[in-house]
């Protein structure tokens, strides 16, 4: 846990980049941004109420409880308040029916909740649903900003996959360098990239998707192949954050364009 500017933040670096990325990103392909732009500040309030939260039911330990209590109990107030007001005028700016998308991360955000409770959130599950609840908050952000069903689940698909695949590749890293490697941890990225690629495909032919959506993944499924099969030391797990980092921007710049190319499309 840190401190930035008065809020409480959880010390995972590549969680913060993922969700802004993700969030940024997806603002900046649909056609009506303020209402997305409102969503995506929901879903960053909420974010942020997750680590006072930890604090406040003492997951985080004694000593953190005793050390930022009434931070935490601050923070733990305004962020959710803050976020149902973003939701709630979102619902109201967006097309009909935004109030319902809520439920698409809100479901994985749920179960994620009883494996905090467990305290197996940094499982390989837990980081999974991680993964899939913040790629999953791309549904109601672009469906929000004007964007057709279909393009806002292209959205959403891409971003879980690159997220869940970039989680198991670098746990594959992280395995390796303790000495638990399984068959599983080697096997999955490469399993779940390679089918995630097909589905995409598979819904792109049949015209669900925009075109090129298949492709956006490419540059964050290389990496985390290579790693996969190559895992570096975990001395160099801060150029392996670093180096995905550049690549889920590529994927970023990648999916903007397909969507941008669509936009008629979606009107």
């Amino acid at each position: 846990m840190r401190r930035r500017a008065g809020v409480l933040l959880p010390k995972e670096t590549g969680a913060i980049a993922q969700i802004l990325t993700t969030l940024v990103a997806t603002v900046s392909m649909v056609p009506n941004p303020p209402p997305a732009g409102l969503t995506a500040l929901a879903a960053l309030a909420l974010f942020f109420a997750h680590e006072p939260f930890m604090i406040v039911t003492n997951l985080r330990g004694a000593r953190a409880r005793h050390e930022n209590a009434a931070e935490a109990w601050r923070q733990l107030v305004i962020a959710p308040l803050f976020a149902i007001t973003m939701g709630v005028v979102a619902a109201l700016m967006g097309p009909a029916n935004t109030v319902l998308t809520y439920l698409i991360p809100g479901i994985p955000a749920a179960v994620l909740m009883l494996l905090v409770f467990g305290r197996l959130e940094k499982t390989f599950e837990g980081e999974l649903l991680v993964a899939i609840t913040i790629g999953a908050f791309g549904f109601p952000v672009a469906y929000a900003g004007g964007a057709a069903a279909s393009h806002a689940a292209a959205i959403a698909s891409v971003w879980v996959i690159v997220l869940c695949v970039a989680t198991m590749a670098v746990r594959r890293v992280t395995a390796r360098a303790k000495s638990a490697m399984t068959f599983v941890k080697f096997i999955a990225p490469i399993i779940t990239g390679v089918s995630a690629i097909a589905l995409l495909d598979a819904f792109t032919r049949a015209g669900v998707f925009p075109v090129g959506t298949a492709a956006t993944p490419v540059p964050v499924l290389l990496f985390s192949f290579w790693i996969t099969l190559r895992p570096p030391h975990l001395r160099h797990i801060r150029k392996v954050g670093w180096t995905m980092a550049v690549c889920l921007l590529l994927t970023c710049v990648s999916l903007v364009a397909v969507m941008s190319s669509a936009r008629p499309q979606a009107l």
